[in-house]
């Protein structure tokens, strides 16, 4: 019995320890709106409001976060993603909303400097947003203006001959109570 009650005690003692060594959270510094945030390969992706709307920015490691140099500001925070492109290298998916709700996509690098349609994205009747991208795929949603809204993959690099491919719709819990049913 000894033993085991003492290498239980060693055991939650030890990862007492390990867990009493983790470092608290570091401020990077003050944000003046929220913004969501992602990150992958060790680089966050933000939203900072500056004059003129939000402006597109990375962080990494202990430094400011930083605006992208290149892409235009926005009125709202950016609906936007990180991850590994065709190549491996970081790739930046955004939704460009100049009129409120008539949003494309667009792509751009950690290093910023141009941003560029995301073509054979645009579909007809509707505006695209929520982009993620992963390698050589795209996902994103479109909603309709009949107020519909749909996911759709599609290869990042393909040109306005590849059709965006619709995913089957996600199946709803069914309606047990008439209150809070949608």
């Amino acid at each position: 019995m000894v033993p085991r009650r003492l290498s239980s005690f060693v055991a939650l003692t030890c990862a007492l320890a390990i867990c009493g060594a983790a470092q608290a959270d570091t401020v990077i510094g003050p944000l003046a709106a929220g913004t969501p945030v992602r990150a992958w390969g060790g680089i966050a992706l933000l939203s900072i409001r500056e004059a003129g709307g939000y402006r597109l920015a990375t962080q990494q490691g202990t430094e400011a976060p930083h605006a992208l140099p290149g892409i235009a500001p926005s009125a709202h925070p950016f609906d936007a993603d990180i991850g590994p492109g065709p190549t491996g290298a970081a790739v930046i998916v955004f939704s460009r909303c100049p009129h409120g709700t008539d949003c494309r996509l667009m792509r751009t690098t950690p290093a910023g400097g141009t941003e560029a349609p995301i073509t054979g994205s645009v579909g007809a009747n509707g505006f695209e947003y929520a982009p993620a991208a992963w390698g050589t795929r795209l996902a994103f949603a479109r909603r309709f203006s009949n107020g519909s809204t749909h996911v759709y993959v599609r290869p990042l690099d393909a040109g306005t001959r590849v059709r965006s491919v619709r995913m089957p719709d996600v199946p709803r819990p069914a309606c047990l109570f008439s209150e809070g049913c949608y």
